[in-house]
């Protein structure tokens, strides 16, 4: 009995301990729905550590503070501010000791730094600012010193997960039909649609084939715009729904004579990438963008988020994980749901000639 006691106090103290450091958060009634921490992460840091232990959406970043400062009211309390939310709740922004590029510490006792999640260059990164009479969500700070960090949390997203039985279900003359829709740019479709023109592509024959980007650019080099706007159309024509063609001839697309190409070319690019991003927000394997081939992984990676590639690889999830770091000098991981990839790469190559059928099984990582 005396033995099972002791153990019980243990198991109380382990999980009361634990709920300790568990982060609180705090609704201040903000219209972006992102909650903030009522309290400061343990201990200071540099921006470059900032960027290694904490995720992106973990920080505020300039826009989050300015929000801050216009939706909620700021008393100051002699050590800091009580900021006050929409819906009554308050938070506890505290002056705390901050260190300098030398590891020396020093107490603040007018005014308060904290770090936020963007770089403003290769030395510096934007931060909050304030003193008793000011507050500032634009100062830059040296990445070297180490600062507070208040941590926020971002509302739930609700992903679809596309049906690729019903995808599969519709048949070739339903498809087309959808795929007219989308082409003649129904502005009626439903996200359900555009998911069902786009991994529908896989089963009814209208997989983007490689765009020879090295020939475009031979052929706009040597021959100017005409000819590789030509090359491009005639690409898209038995193509419609490649990505980076349609990028490239969004690009080369003269506004102020031919709008109207303009405008189809970014139509459509925003529809598709809308079906792609509509499956997941590629922060992890359970909420991985899905994707029918490669090349449009690399579309979004260059020209929606905009991060530099440091590694890819193939994880035992089935994922293409790529190790990044973007704009603002945060290095993270983000995650491409590519089983369907897969599936259609094993049909290519298989000797069997039975009709291409796909089962997606759930993502479920511990």
């Amino acid at each position: 009995m005396k033995q099972k006691t002791i153990f019980t106090i243990i198991v109380c103290l382990v999980v009361t301990m634990m709920m300790a450091q568990e982060t609180r958060y705090v609704d201040l009634g903000l219209p972006s729905g992102i909650l903030w921490a009522d309290q400061n992460e343990p201990g200071v840091y540099t921006f470059e550590e900032t960027t290694e232990k904490y995720s992106g959406k973990e920080m505020p970043g300039m826009r989050e503070f300015q929000e801050l400062v216009d939706q909620c009211t700021w008393k100051w309390n002699g050590n800091g501010y009580t900021i006050i939310g929409t819906n009554g709740d308050s938070i506890i922004l505290p002056m705390e000791s901050i260190g300098d590029c030398q590891g020396n510490m020093s107490k603040e006792t007018t005014r308060g730094h904290y770090w936020s999640a963007e770089a403003y260059d290769e030395l510096e990164g934007w931060g909050l600012y304030f003193s008793p009479d000011k507050v500032y969500t634009n100062m830059s700070f040296i990445k070297c010193m180490a600062l507070p960090v208040r941590k926020i949390q971002h509302p739930a997203e609700t992903f679809l997960i596309p049906d690729y039985d019903k995808i599969q279900s519709i048949g070739q003359k339903k498809y087309e039909a959808l795929l007219q829709r989308f082409l003649q740019m129904d502005s009626t479709l439903s996200t359900t649609d555009l998911q069902t023109v786009y991994f529908g592509s896989a089963f009814y024959g209208y997989i983007p084939k490689r765009l020879d980007a090295n020939k475009l650019d031979t052929i706009y080099n040597e021959q100017g715009d005409s000819a590789a706007i030509a090359f491009l159309d005639n690409h898209l024509l038995h193509s419609p729904l490649d990505m980076k063609a349609l990028a490239y001839r969004f690009s080369l697309t003269n506004q102020e004579t031919d709008l109207e190409t303009a405008i189809r070319c970014s139509w459509k690019f925003t529809k598709i990438l809308t079906a792609i991003c509509s499956t997941g927000d590629a922060d992890s394997p359970e909420t991985a963008m899905h994707v029918v081939q490669i090349a449009d992984e690399y579309t979004v990676i260059n020209y929606v988020l905009q991060v530099q590639i440091e590694r890819q690889m193939l994880t035992a999830s089935m994922c293409d994980m790529f190790d990044v770091i973007t704009k603002s000098g945060r290095k993270q991981q983000i995650y491409f749901d590519v089983q369907l990839v897969l599936a259609l790469e094993h049909e290519m190559f298989s000797a069997t000639t039975k009709p291409f059928k796909f089962k997606y099984h759930k993502q479920s990582v511990e």
